[in-house]
């Protein structure tokens, strides 16, 4: 080692192996302190280093695909429900969505709307039918009755 540095590092093979040395002056006594050590003792601990940031990377990454699968089901499920709801409501039937009305978020109110929406025009249709089968029995009545006269008139 012929160096003025203080302190520092270097790589050396006068050992017979690569080895890397550190070394330190002591500015009061003059001496300087050495550490050699084996070159494939820092790459495997290098190496240990490395698998351990990657088993955790890997760990990281399959918890956030849990996380995203379970975050994206509470996505879509309420949204593939209201469209269900609206797909039978297109073919006549009032199918009212159920699950999901009792979450606190967008989605929530966006069930209980499209039930509430559901809920009114069951009611109107429910009040047309019975408006349809009054007018029915009241034709059927004013038939009659026009027969009667007809059948006493011409009699």
């Amino acid at each position: 080692m012929n160096s003025d540095a203080i302190e520092g590092t270097y790589r050396s093979t006068a050992v017979g192996y690569p080895t890397y040395v550190s070394f330190a002056k002591d500015t009061l006594s003059g001496f300087t302190v050495c550490v050699a050590i084996k070159e494939s003792a820092i790459m495997a601990a290098a190496r240990q280093s490395a698998y351990i940031v990657i088993g955790i990377g890997l760990v990281l990454l399959i918890i956030v695909a849990i996380i995203s699968v379970i975050l994206a089901n509470g996505f879509t499920k309420p949204i593939n429900a209201v469209n269900d709801s609206l797909s039978e409501l297109a073919d006549g039937k009032f199918k009212r969505i159920s699950g999901f009305s009792k979450r606190k978020d967008e989605f929530g109110e966006i069930v209980k709307s499209s039930n509430t929406v559901i809920e009114k025009l069951d009611e109107i249709v429910g009040h047309i039918k019975q408006s349809a089968s009054t007018v029915g029995n009241s034709s059927e009545e004013l038939s009659d009755m026009a027969n009667q006269i007809s059948a006493t008139t011409a009699g």
